[in-house]
């Protein structure tokens, strides 16, 4: 049965059925039993086959495990490669369909409903159908729920109608997936704390965020804009956050990042590259408290508080940054001392901090 159907299979079989005619026509009644279909394992596959030569016509097979089930319908012709059929998947987990789908390498997990039309041939297969995920993870981050209607014809995905909760955060977004992307996503209510990596600096609130994402799947890009009303960042509250980002070339890429702290005014750029941990930031401040400056930039500078307005330059990489911050000073304390209103050039660099 393996070579016949040009997929490995493995298991034991129970079948009936009758071959009649020159043609020939027949019909088969079948219950597999404790194998795999592409070394994706199953309980049970029962089902009806009638036709004529390679010539296929599916009444119905269920497929079963553990609790998971697929239901299949329709019609395959192996000579001609043509093929309709319909198939409706139930309680699935996903890492077990993925490999059936020949997507088994993806970073996805959670439990699969699902129903799909197929038609056309095997060489250019079109197909429409929704699914409905709960649940599991998408590249290590969880997620509750994520449904979406989708097509796929001449290799491109055509999403509609997509929606994705995680916690307390709804995304809905919709578009394009074969060679290249063309994605719009939009959500009001991104939950910084769960959507940033864990090792960054302490923080909490929600982002709202539109965004398109082009480039390739191997390459993807992506534009957008940000707001908060606010959030906390290394235990420091900032307000009325907007600003835009673009993600190309393996680069982060903040622009014209505009937020308040208390009386502060910061306005910022910067880029981050996510495997190497360099960051480049620019800043300036108007009316700003120096000691929240520093914790929100992350300066290892101790002892030092105030109003400062000027500019603030990270560079360096995450875990080793050089940092500046230059202007002028009013209502200083350093290390105790009451400071006259003064300009100041605050540096750090390989750990060793140097005020003049």
């Amino acid at each position: 049965f393996s070579s016949f159907a040009t997929v490995p299979l493995s298991g034991t079989v129970t079948a009936y059925g009758h071959v009649s005619g020159a043609a020939p026509d027949w019909e088969f009644t079948f219950t597999a039993q404790q194998g795999t279909v592409m070394d994706v394992p199953f309980d049970t596959i029962t089902g009806t086959l009638r036709g004529s030569s390679l010539h296929i016509e599916i009444p119905g097979v269920t497929w079963k495990y553990v609790d998971g089930t697929q239901q299949a319908r329709g019609m395959v012709d192996l000579s001609t490669r043509d093929i309709r059929l319909s198939v409706q998947t139930s309680h699935m987990r996903l890492e077990r369909f993925l490999p059936l789908a020949g997507k088994g390498d993806l970073p996805l997990t959670g439990w699969l409903d699902n129903q799909v039309d197929l038609e056309g041939t095997l060489d250019d297969l079109k197909a429409s159908g929704s699914i409905h995920l709960t649940d599991g993870s998408a590249y290590g981050y969880l997620y509750k729920e994520v449904s979406t209607a989708y097509s796929l014809k001449n290799g491109v995905v055509t999403i509609s109608n997509g929606n994705i909760y995680a916690y307390q955060s709804h995304i809905s977004f919709y578009g394009t997936a074969g060679d290249t992307l063309a994605i719009h996503v939009d959500s009001p209510d991104i939950d910084i704390a769960r959507a940033l990596p864990k090792e960054k600096l302490p923080r909490s609130g929600t982002l709202g965020i539109s965004a398109y994402i082009g480039g390739t799947p191997s390459s993807p890009t992506a534009v957008g804009s940000v707001t908060a009303k606010n959030l906390v960042i290394n235990h420091i509250p900032i307000t009325e956050l907007k600003g835009d980002f673009g993600y190309y070339g393996g680069i982060v890429r903040l622009t014209d990042f505009h937020f308040k702290q208390n009386d502060g005014v910061y306005d910022a750029n910067g880029s981050w590259n996510p495997s190497s941990g360099w960051i480049m930031t620019r800043a300036s401040v108007h009316d700003g408290d120096i000691e929240s400056a520093i914790k929100l930039f992350n300066l290892p500078l101790q002892k030092i508080s105030g109003k400062i307005d000027g500019n603030v330059s990270i560079d360096g990489t995450v875990k080793n940054p050089r940092g500046k911050i230059a202007g002028q000073i009013t209502q200083a304390v350093m290390d105790g001392y009451s400071v006259e209103p003064a300009d100041i050039d605050i540096q750090l660099e390989d750990g060793v901090i140097k005020v003049n």
